[in-house]
């Protein structure tokens, strides 16, 4: 249940082999589906690894990749078109949930 009608939500499933995105607002009946290829999907759990990878070394390379690699998944996952989207359905929109399943 969203708050109200300038929230929107945001959620990514992983299914097998697959990768979804769905955009849920109070305007739209049913959530706005966005899906992702294969490449895509090997993509994000790539730069993924890549984050744990760098992760449990715990040194500095990982605060020092952190920008870079936060940059990277967000390319990855298209941010900017599900942004883009998601000012065609909700302009107002001031609130977002983001809501990452596995990941």
């Amino acid at each position: 249940v969203l708050p109200n009608q300038k929230t929107a939500l945001i959620e990514w499933f992983i299914g097998d082999g697959t990768l979804s995105a769905f955009i849920v607002t109070l305007q739209q009946s049913i959530p706005v589906h966005l899906g992702y290829t294969e490449e895509q999907f090997q993509a994000v759990g790539n730069t993924v690894n890549q984050y744990y990878g760098s992760y449990r070394q715990r040194d500095s390379q990982w605060r020092d990749s952190l920008p870079q690699l936060l940059f990277k998944l967000a390319q990855n996952l298209q941010l900017e078109v599900i942004i883009d989207r998601l000012k065609q359905l909700v302009p107002d929109c001031n609130q977002l949930i983001l809501v990452p399943h596995r990941w």
